[in-house]
């Protein structure tokens, strides 16, 4: 961990350099009307329960932190993990509360609160009416109604799980203490099969040939990181290599044509060449990045640099070649963005 002294150096130059190209940023209003723009998850601190949503508006250039307790009242709670959008409402995944806010889209004003769950972390919809959960403390995959935003049953799973992903009528769950992708039978909701693949995986993507991309993250005693690609029509890995850094972050382009993930630096590839030919597009240099996201639109690379986990992160801004474009202050841990497109 770096001293004070340093990370108080480090933040003063920031400032100093990106003064001219920085948004203004305004704490503690509601933003008017949620147009184009970036929502970025910020965990916060583990059993401090300071964990926020900011905004920041493509059109304006303006940045909200907290919109959360601006459109409620109240904090959002302990480590806010994931945020995703289904029909008219955001789902917002509270880690640490043991909760999803439902939120929505036009003000943020919550409309229901999911408990049920005792650490959830990502949510994936299976159709208008059906999701599933996954969670870190349960040893299993929660089923949402997403009519009534209520918990209605669960799929055992061995151990702890993470991320989902949904082909050919099946869906793939990471869970990073066990080797094994579990595939469930959304019919049935049941686990059907296995795929081997190797501790450590926390995210997954499609690409557009409908292939499934693995990104294992290392451990220092057990494994290796790794990026594997799965053919679903076999369920067969069909490509694997160990990489040189701890890695995550695993996303893909709209077009489904080209990975980005976190691998010292900000890593990209094309889904159609080896992973040896992976390119660092932004160096890793004195930050220390932890979130990542690519815009569907314009394929701008947004990644955050969370200093010692302890003051506001700042986002940075980057096209698709790794050119800087602006940056701007958010939460603590800044851990995820969601995109907002008219």
């Amino acid at each position: 961990m770096l001293r004070f002294d340093k990370i108080a150096g480090l933040f003063l130059c920031l400032v100093i350099c990106f003064t001219n190209c920085r948004p203004p940023e305004r704490r503690g209003e509601v933003v008017p009307e949620f147009v184009d723009g970036v929502y970025v998850t910020n965990e916060g601190n583990f059993q401090f329960g300071n964990s926020t949503i900011s905004y920041f508006d493509e059109q304006t250039g303006h940045v909200t932190n907290d919109v959360f307790s601006a459109a409620n009242g109240f904090d959002l709670g302990d480590v806010c993990q994931s945020m995703i959008q289904i029909g008219a409402y955001y789902y917002i995944v509270v880690n640490g509360s043991g909760r999803v806010e439902v939120v929505d889209t036009t003000d943020f004003k919550v409309i229901k609160t999911i408990t049920g769950c005792q650490s959830p972390r990502y949510l994936l919809p299976l159709s208008a009416s059906k999701g599933y959960l996954t969670d870190l403390y349960a040893n299993k995959v929660h089923i949402l109604n997403l009519a009534t935003n209520e918990i209605t049953g669960s799929i055992s799973i061995p151990t702890w799980t993470e991320a989902l992903a949904y082909a050919n009528n099946k869906v793939y769950v990471s869970a990073p203490h066990s080797k094994y992708i579990f595939i469930i039978d959304p019919s049935q909701d049941q686990v059907i099969d296995t795929i081997e693949a190797g501790e450590g995986i926390s995210s997954m993507v499609l690409d557009k040939n409908n292939a499934l991309w693995l990104l294992g993250n290392s451990d220092p005693i057990t494994h290796d990181p790794f990026l594997a690609k799965v053919d679903i029509s076999t369920d067969e890995i069909i490509l694997q290599e160990t990489l040189d850094h701890p890695a995550g972050g695993l996303t893909c382009s709209a077009d489904l044509s080209t990975l980005y993930w976190l691998e010292d630096g900000v890593v990209k590839l094309s889904v159609d060449s080896p992973i040896s030919q992976r390119a660092t597009i932004i160096a890793k240099g004195t930050h220390h990045w932890y979130g990542l996201g690519v815009h569907p639109f314009t394929e701008n690379v947004y990644v955050s640099d969370v200093f010692d986990y302890l003051q506001s992160s700042e986002v940075f801004i980057y096209s698709k070649e790794g050119d800087q474009k602006s940056s701007f202050t958010a939460g603590v841990i800044s851990g995820g963005f969601w995109f907002k497109i008219q």
